[in-house]
């Protein structure tokens, strides 16, 4: 069909008890909508996307709100144009609202209020050219936006009443080049312009990334790699994943300077195993942080630290039917030298088990992910956590289907993601698809 039009929309409203305190519940509800256009004409392509998410829970009585509530609107699109098989421009358009709403009442039932709002615009025009086979070169530059104003209403000492905006506006520019020699070498090199004005203040970076690999057909395959990358603002994406946070206003990018190296097998598509060996240094990096003592929110602070990281994992499949998948992540670190990246596991464990019957629309799942020897900001350990979730799914041609998730399945109680804040214990969820 030209054009192909398709909306998905997610409600999930639920209310959360726990046995030793069932005096306090905690209901939350959440709306995600997305609606997604996309349109053919010879060598024109447009594709757009309007989306609208909403999640609203308690605080549970952590924080000094009651409450919090944070809302994403995002309006997309992103024509292109291939000139032939060999060249196409792509210009593509972002726009991001987020809003953050907090309400709680303190003594005398004076009402404290928190209100948030950031506006994310990003834009890029991407040329891509093949010369001959084997030679590709890709070029983009691009304009972002953003305005990050927050207000915080409150007559206590740690909340008072304050106002704060920020303006940021960048210009970034870049290039890159691989070719692939004799079917078996790969060389690949980039680099990267930003320039950033906050307010007033100018920031610049230029970064490159050089690669060298080796591939013998379709069976073995090993690289090394080393560069610099840019540790890029959080967006959309991050404020809608975390919970018990609000989006940083001020922070600026980082560099991650690495040295990587990695090798992978594969036998006859079914059977695959890889492991790969990272050293980095970040620099202006992430860590967690809380916004006042009051407020018992989550956000981010600028913070350097060196990491070293070795990744393991296998996967075997046959065909559509059957899948397994197994990821290890190990990072060394040494307390105040080494990774003390707050909230963030030194071991993490990662499985999934898939198995379908693709005839009738019928699938089944099983995911279990394994966090060991995490700390908190005080840096001292918290619990290891042990994530096991299962689902049944049914679809007719993507456009009914029926499903049922089970989370947390090793949890009867609670567990903590975000140090002070319970998550749910077990759930059995049922869900109804419905789309065209």
């Amino acid at each position: 069909y030209n054009p192909k039009f398709s909306i998905h929309y997610l409600r999930l409203a639920k209310e959360t008890l726990w046995f030793d305190r069932t005096y306090m519940k905690n209901p939350t509800s959440l709306d995600d909508l997305k609606a997604e256009l996309i349109y053919f004409y010879k060598n024109f392509n447009l594709g757009a996307e309007l989306g609208y998410f909403a999640h609203s829970y308690k605080l549970q009585k952590k924080s000094v709100y009651d409450s919090l509530t944070k809302r994403i609107l995002n309006v997309d699109f992103g024509p292109s144009l291939k000139f032939n098989f060999q060249n196409d421009i792509t210009f593509r358009v972002l726009n991001s609202f987020l809003f953050t709403n907090c309400e709680g009442t303190v003594e005398d039932d004076e009402l404290v209020k928190r209100a948030d709002f950031d506006y994310i615009l990003q834009t890029d025009i991407v040329y891509t050219q093949v010369f001959g086979n084997n030679h590709f070169f890709t070029s983009h530059i691009g304009y972002d936006f953003n305005y990050l104003d927050t207000l915080t209403d409150g007559g206590k000492e740690d909340l008072a009443s304050q106002h704060n905006n920020y303006f940021f506006n960048n210009i970034k520019a870049g290039a890159g080049y691989s070719t692939t020699l004799k079917d078996s070498f790969l060389l690949k090199t980039s680099i990267d312009f930003l320039g950033m004005f906050r307010g007033t203040e100018f920031f610049w970076y230029i970064l490159t990334i050089n690669k060298f690999g080796y591939s013998f057909q379709d069976y073995f395959h090993c690289y090394i790699e080393g560069g610099g990358k840019l540790i890029e603002k959080p967006e959309q994406f991050w404020f809608k994943e975390h919970d018990y946070v609000i989006f940083p206003a001020d922070i600026i990018p980082g560099y991650h300077w690495f040295v990587k190296t990695g090798i992978k097998g594969s036998f006859t598509g079914w059977f695959s195993a890889n492991t790969d060996f990272e050293f980095a240094y970040n620099q202006y990096a992430f860590d967690w942080d809380t916004s006042s003592n009051e407020e018992k929110l989550y956000t981010l602070k600028s913070f350097s630290f060196m990491e070293l990281n070795l990744e393991a994992g296998i996967k075997f499949n046959v065909k559509e039917y059957f899948e397994l998948k197994i990821d290890w992540l190990h990072s060394f670190y040494k307390k105040d030298i080494f990774l003390r990246m707050h909230l963030r596991a030194r071991d993490n464990l990662l499985t999934s088990i898939k198995w379908a019957i693709p005839k009738i629309g019928l699938s089944f799942f099983i995911t279990f992910e394994g966090r060991f020897y995490r700390l908190d900001l005080d840096n001292k350990e918290m619990g290891n956590i042990y994530l096991m979730n299962a689902g049944i799914d049914w679809s007719w041609q993507e456009r009914i289907g029926l499903g049922t998730k089970f989370n947390n399945i090793l949890y009867f109680q609670n567990y903590q993601l975000m140090p002070g804040y319970d998550e749910p214990g077990f759930e059995v969820l049922g869900y109804i698809k419905v789309g065209f």
